[in-house]
């Protein structure tokens, strides 16, 4: 399995498809997996790279304190170096998101489109609860009831109502892998640094295309957080799908076409002032 190390830090990703490349960022508390309802769509035509950001998967956690949406962009940043990768597409889902904003103003050379999805330049006051909520309950509750305290705030209403053998087999799934469970130290510090995260004063400082993709029923990053990205982010297009904070797995097909669109439309894009 390759990793690169960076300041003593492992970090796991995989490469899949052919193509210019496509950095594919998750959010908190997932690993890379979480990408395959979208990479079995985007490896057709893309070089897909997908992170384990520290504490995920099989990436090293490292100090709680060091975790931040800075470090994480690093991290990435150093396996697009590893790769000799002058530059790709990035996609960032929620924390993957604001994860990616940190890369395209650090490193804009790397950045060939950004894909932002459900995410935030700032958190709001209302998230900022949320994650102290889901810190203070992710080791008191059992694996299985802290999902579905999660469900409560990342699926839309429609889903529980229309579609509740989703949640079924999500949790089914859950029981079946609960050894992949994130440690608690490593799940609070991607909290934390969600919480830490302000990308508001650098956004217009992007230079490359960029979709902004939000659910309309998101209670965790609400539409005024897409809309506050669009505004900042010079020349950025924002795209609403039914659906709440995971509208990418609510509605696969739409968004899966929508990304992709974009993602194609920008092939040869060149890295920002190129």
């Amino acid at each position: 399995m390759p990793y690169i190390e960076r300041n003593g830090i492992k970090i796991h990703f995989e490469e899949e498809g052919r193509g210019e490349p496509l950095l594919l960022l998750m959010g908190l508390g997932a690993d890379l997996s979480a990408w395959e309802p979208h990479r079995q769509v985007y490896r057709n035509c893309f070089r897909c790279i997908s992170v384990d950001n520290r504490g995920a998967g099989l990436s090293d956690a490292g100090k709680a304190e060091d975790c931040t949406t800075e470090s994480m962009a690093a991290d990435a940043a150093a396996v697009l170096d590893s790769l000799d990768i002058k530059g790709a597409h990035v996609a960032g889902i929620s924390m993957g998101g604001a994860i990616a904003q940190i890369l395209a103003v650090l490193r804009p050379e790397l950045v060939r489109s950004l894909l932002l999805i459900n995410t935030f330049a700032r958190p709001e006051p209302y998230m900022r609860r949320i994650m102290g909520t889901f810190q203070d309950f992710y080791d008191c509750l059992t694996p299985l009831a802290f999902d579905r305290l999660l469900q409560a705030f990342i699926y839309s209403p429609a889903t529980f109502a229309g579609h509740p053998e989703v949640l079924t087999e999500r949790e089914r799934q859950l029981e079946q892998n609960t050894d992949s469970r994130m440690a608690a130290d490593a799940f609070r510090a991607q909290c934390e640094a969600c919480m830490g995260h302000d990308a508001l004063p650098y956004l217009e400082r992007i230079r490359v295309p960029a979709l902004v993709v939000a659910g309309k029923a998101d209670i965790l990053t609400p539409l005024s957080c897409a809309e506050e990205l669009k505004s900042r982010i010079p020349g950025a297009k924002l795209y609403v799908n039914e659906g709440g904070h995971v509208q990418h797995f609510e509605h696969l097909d739409v968004f899966n076409r929508i990304s992709l669109e974009f993602l194609k439309k920008n092939m040869g894009q060149k890295e920002a002032g190129i």
